[in-house]
């Protein structure tokens, strides 16, 4: 660039100190432009990874009971469906400052490049310079043109491939991912007759000839040891299993509600959803919205509003990595599970397992 205005001053030294300072105020405010660009990259990778987030719900086999007993689907993708939708609009607000910032610098650069080559045209038809020196002055142009643009393309890429290492450093201090598993049971009027199961590709029965009945209002303990059928029995009631052998009955006291509505279940590895504690609570009882009033009366009920009062935004307090949220203990989140539980008044079956397992004995 001070090569090239040392030629442009030989034509008007007040053009080349004008255009120079043009140059440096634009690549400062291109700068700057480009370090915004960057913190929207940012948010739109958080996006993109709550979508995926929030898609791999439903084809995680480790979520797959509970998403389907609390008939999650419209509300994930809800979810899904609003992290979208304001994806769009950041890239879209990209594109277009993106758009933008080209077309000023076409404006900058070229508006300069024709109102020079006209002096030097003039100059020639003077006599003052020879040919060869307007072709120098479009060479000299064009490669500062070029060499801009090839600078500003090299610092958006930076940008975007800062992100993705921020990210794998993020990732390599991050703890491993605890496993998580499931247990199920069921609970109104219950009718076991004869039901016996084999899984596939196996010849070892897990139920044999099993009946009971469970009446309204009853409560029942399932003991046994590791492989004695307890989880499959669950899996049976909650009608995630078909049996083909024997008979289930689920009475139910408002025959017009989905069965599925009908059951709220705290398991003894439950899940932590990387979600608002609101949000957590609400995939209790997904076809309606919770006020935040509601939320914050089963929060009371489980004995959680003095801790949530303190954190920064309440009930709406991001949790998990990947908001880059708070966390809670594991006697915490087991209340929040049972708050899961409470928040579907209409249940006439809990199971519990193991509800209490992480909360201090008194």
């Amino acid at each position: 660039l001070v090569i090239y205005c040392f030629f442009l001053s030989r034509v008007n030294i007040i053009i080349s100190v004008v255009y120079l300072a043009i140059v440096v105020i634009f690549s400062i405010y291109s700068r700057r432009v480009m370090f915004t660009m960057g913190d929207v990259w940012s948010q739109v990778n958080i996006l993109s990874k709550k979508q995926q987030y929030f898609s791999e719900i439903g084809h995680n086999k480790n979520y797959h009971q509970e998403y389907v007993i609390n008939n999650l689907f419209k509300y994930f993708y809800k979810k899904w469906e609003d992290n979208y939708a304001l994806e769009q609009n950041k890239r879209i607000e990209i594109h277009k400052e993106g758009e933008r910032l080209n077309r000023l610098s076409r404006i900058i650069l070229y508006t300069p490049y024709i109102l020079m080559m006209f002096i030097v045209a003039c100059q020639i038809v003077l006599g003052n310079f020879e040919i060869g020196f307007l072709i120098l002055c479009m060479d000299m142009f064009n490669e500062l043109i070029n060499t801009i643009a090839e600078m500003n393309q090299a610092f958006t890429d930076s940008i975007q491939s800062s992100i993705y290492i921020d990210n794998y450093k993020e990732y390599e201090n991050l703890e491993e991912l605890k496993k998580q598993t499931y247990d199920y049971s069921n609970k109104i009027a219950i009718l076991l007759d004869n039901v016996s199961y084999t899984y596939p590709q196996s010849k070892k029965e897990v139920l044999c000839n099993l009946s009971f009945e469970i009446k309204h209002g009853e409560k029942i303990a399932v003991l046994g040891e590791n492989g004695s059928g307890k989880t499959t029995l669950v899996n049976i009631l909650s009608k995630l299993i078909e049996i083909k052998e024997g008979n289930l009955k689920i009475c139910t006291s408002n025959s017009k509600n989905n069965e599925k509505n009908l059951l709220s279940v705290i398991y003894q590895d439950f899940l932590h959803y990387q979600m608002s504690i609101k949000d957590n609570i609400q995939c209790g009882n997904s076809d309606r919205v919770l006020s935040d009033e509601e939320v914050i009366n089963i929060i009371e009920k489980v004995q959680l509003k003095e801790h949530i009062d303190t954190l920064p935004y309440g009930i709406h307090t991001k949790l998990g990595e990947i908001n880059k949220g708070t966390d809670l203990s594991k006697g915490q989140w087991q209340r929040i599970a049972i708050a899961r539980l409470l928040a579907n008044e209409n249940a006439e079956i809990w199971i519990l397992d193991e509800p209490t397992a992480y909360l201090d004995p008194i």
